[in-house]
């Protein structure tokens, strides 16, 4: 999560990095990887001089009662669907480029 400053999001799209997104105090990025324990696929650089808090999933996990409780199946559940709809977002824009 942005502390201070500004961090540009971007991932490789046909061999290119695109900008998806400019994150600024108090917003995160890469929940959907530290949920999910996955890779992250994005890039993230400091636009100007800035500090990040690190979020440990699992330490948030701990914090509301453990992995069981409903607020953990929750995040994890919407932290799917995003995952996946993000996927499915690549594929179409992929698509519309080759035709």
């Amino acid at each position: 999560m942005v502390r201070s400053g500004r961090v540009t999001i971007s991932r490789e799209e046909n061999g290119e990095q695109v900008e998806v997104e400019v994150a600024g105090p108090g917003e995160p990025f890469g929940l959907i990887a530290e949920v999910l324990d996955k890779p992250q696929p994005n890039t993230v650089k400091a636009l100007e001089p800035t500090e990040v808090y690190t979020l440990d999933y699992d330490d948030i996990e701990d914090a509301i009662g453990g992995h069981d409780q409903p607020a953990a199946k929750i995040m994890r559940s919407l932290a799917r669907e995003l995952d996946s709809a993000q996927e499915h977002l690549a594929e179409d824009e992929l698509e519309k480029k080759e035709e």
